[in-house]
């Protein structure tokens, strides 16, 4: 995941890689209604882009850490079961 600085190419991914709730977690962060938040960042409001960026940014993170911490668990698991068998 690489950092952009470019206004245009953070709203480029965001539009990419939005998902439902990231509307909701902007509009909390910027305390205004879901509609009002939406309409700021489709209007490519810079904080707003900004934030939803940031949102986006950082949910992939955790999906991608967690993600590799349970299939280090789970292979783990496996190979403890070979060796009970």
């Amino acid at each position: 995941m690489t950092k952009v600085e470019n206004l245009s190419d953070m709203y480029r991914i965001c539009e990419r890689k939005k998902m439902k709730g990231d509307n909701i977690v902007l509009s909390r962060i910027l305390g205004i209604s879901q509609s009002a938040a939406f309409f700021r960042y489709k209007r490519g409001v810079p904080q707003a882009v900004k934030i939803m960026y940031n949102i986006i940014m950082a949910r992939e993170e955790l999906i991608e850490r967690y993600t590799k911490e349970v299939e280090e668990e789970n292979l783990q698991k496996e190979k403890e079961r070979v060796f009970v068998v």
